[in-house]
């Protein structure tokens, strides 16, 4: 969570490819999780707190962040295997 954490704050094109599966960059392109990671990081600002809401298994897990501004319920899996790369992510408001 560290990691989408620092790509909610700063979500530079680096920090997208090495933070993403392939797969996943194929059907949502670096540009539009760019765009998608900037909308919430302004409505939330920075988050320094998170609550783990479900863990599904080892590598799916549904978190909640407390941020500044705010707070979002963060759906996300990602690759068992180094580097742990997220093939999936979904960004909602928190509903608490």
């Amino acid at each position: 969570m560290a990691r989408v954490r620092g790509l909610i704050a700063d979500p530079t094109d680096t920090a997208i490819n090495a933070a993403f599966s392939p797969k996943f960059l194929s059907k949502i392109p670096p540009v539009s999780v760019k765009e998608l990671l900037e909308r919430v990081g302004s409505r939330i600002g920075t988050c320094a707190e998170q609550e783990v809401v479900s863990i599904e298994s080892q590598s799916n897990a549904i978190v909640q962040l407390n941020c500044a501004r705010g707070a979002a319920t963060v759906t996300i899996a990602v690759n068992p295997e180094p580097p742990h790369l997220i093939t999936l992510l979904l960004l909602r408001p928190a509903t608490n």
